[in-house]
């Protein structure tokens, strides 16, 4: 396979190209990531707030409900109740935005708290509306606006009537249906005092059980007070305006007993401190476990990101130092291939300049400098060639043959000239010399018809003699 210089740098920056581009896209890619893991943290961080918001909600929710509990008049329970219902409201919008946050596994978290938190919620409204009822401030308020009065007014009626009855003129008639007053005012002393231990109570059975001992301590009342009062008018003492001061009294205290056992702030403040301190514990610890599911999300991203960072900035050293070895091993390669082909090419070039043809150059490398040595070995061969026809010729062989190798060789076609006029000179020389020996053969000729006839002559002179 030919592997050519070209082929050699192209492979070499096409490898490095190649390794710089992939370590480029993976760095965008992770940019990518890291900014898709970057929203996903930001995502869960919204969720993390909103859940801190909505269990601030709730917060605000029970302090109101605290503060309806602990106020006095209608109308600081009426305005906490209120702010409950709207602390209620933004509490549920932040439920429904954290539920469009959140995922399906976190919704399910969410449904199952939102479910507990109905419970509380149910729990705290029949605790506000114990709240609402203020019966015990309502009931202290009529004790003190009317009950009180109109205790007085029994007294105030009683004494004149007692007076007359005990007095030093009385008859022990007299006296003993004044004693029955006394009693009468006796149970209705006690009759008040239950009143005070029922406005004092702190459960709910304490209530009731007032509640019913003040019914049945009125009854008595009445029944000793007309007992009391029946003999009365025999001894001429008008008992009317007492009678009707104890039943006006009478009356205004069951009132107050009956609005006391409503027990509206017992009642709240011990579903307060029992099923809606239990219910609103769990519907935030259901809360919390979307709360630390988020959390667990967040660490698990925040430790996929970390160690796929770590991943990626591995490869990415992996890849510039293989880049760079692989830049610094071809750029070896390819300079000292070049190198040692040229180091040999000049070597050949320089004895071919000095003459010396015997050189050759093994041929190692299949690219261009292969190719150059291949012609250098070749220009060599045509030399040692060309000197072999210059020997043979110098040598007076001119049957030798000089062909030029192309219509650009100089030498070639200066030996063929050569030969050519060699022979043609050799051919006038052979075509003289062929002359010369035919004249030479007549002088020859000539010198012995000149001999013969000078030895005719001197016999013909001999015999003359």
């Amino acid at each position: 396979m030919r592997l050519t210089i070209k082929a050699k740098l192209a492979a070499t920056f096409g490898v490095v190209i190649a390794l710089s581009t992939a370590a480029g896209g993976l760095a965008y890619w992770k940019l990518g990531a890291m900014a898709e893991s970057q929203n996903e943290i930001i995502e869960q961080s919204k969720r993390v707030e909103a859940l801190d918001e909505l269990n601030g909600r709730m917060l605000r929710e029970i302090r109101a409900e605290k503060n309806a509990l602990l106020s006095r008049t209608d109308q600081e329970v009426e305005r906490f109740i209120a702010e409950n219902a709207t602390l209620r409201a933004e509490t549920e919008k932040l439920h429904s935005e954290l539920h469009h946050l959140a995922s399906p596994t976190g919704r399910k978290l969410l449904d199952e708290a939102h479910a507990k938190r109905k419970a509380y919620l149910e729990a705290q409204s029949r605790t506000l509306a114990y709240a609402k009822l203020n019966s015990a401030s309502r009931a202290a308020a009529l004790w003190d606006s009317e009950t009180q009065p109109l205790i007085s007014a029994v007294t105030a009626a009683t004494n004149p009537v007692i007076a007359a009855a005990t007095g030093p003129s009385a008859t022990p008639e007299m006296l003993r249906a004044g004693i029955g007053l006394f009693n009468a005012r006796l149970e209705w002393l006690r009759l008040s005092r239950l009143v005070s231990v029922m406005l004092s109570g702190t459960t709910v059975e304490e209530i009731e059980r007032d509640h019913k001992q003040i019914e049945s301590q009125a009854a008595l009342v009445r029944q000793v007070l007309a007992k009391g009062a029946a003999p009365m008018p025999e001894f001429g003492i008008a008992t009317g305006p007492m009678l009707g001061a104890f039943d006006n009294a009478i009356d205004s205290i069951l009132r107050v007993a009956k609005i006391a056992a409503e027990a509206g702030p017992i009642k709240a403040t011990t579903l307060s401190t029992t099923e809606v301190r239990t219910t609103a514990v769990q519907t935030m610890e259901a809360y919390s476990a979307y709360s630390k599911m988020v959390d667990a999300q967040m660490a698990e991203v925040g430790k996929a990101a970390t160690e796929e960072a770590a991943f990626f900035k591995n490869l990415l050293i992996a890849i510039v130092i293989g880049t760079f070895l692989i830049a610094v091993v071809a750029a070896t390669w390819i300079a000292v291939s070049i190198s040692r082909g040229l180091a040999s090419a000049v070597g050949l070039a320089n004895a071919v300049a000095i003459g010396d043809l015997s050189q050759t150059i093994t041929v190692k490398s299949n690219d261009e400098i292969g190719d150059l040595v291949t012609s250098l070995n070749t220009m060599t061969a045509n030399l040692n060639a060309t000197a072999a026809v210059a020997d043979q010729i110098a040598s007076g062989d001119l049957t030798v043959e000089a062909r030029p190798l192309s219509e650009k060789d100089t030498l070639g076609i200066a030996l063929e000239n050569m030969v050519t006029k060699l022979r043609e000179v050799v051919a006038q020389v052979s075509a003289a010399a062929e002359n010369m020996s035919a004249g030479s053969q007549e002088l020859s000729a000539s010198a012995e018809q000149l001999s013969q006839g000078s030895t005719e002559q001197a016999s013909s002179t001999e015999e003359a003699s």
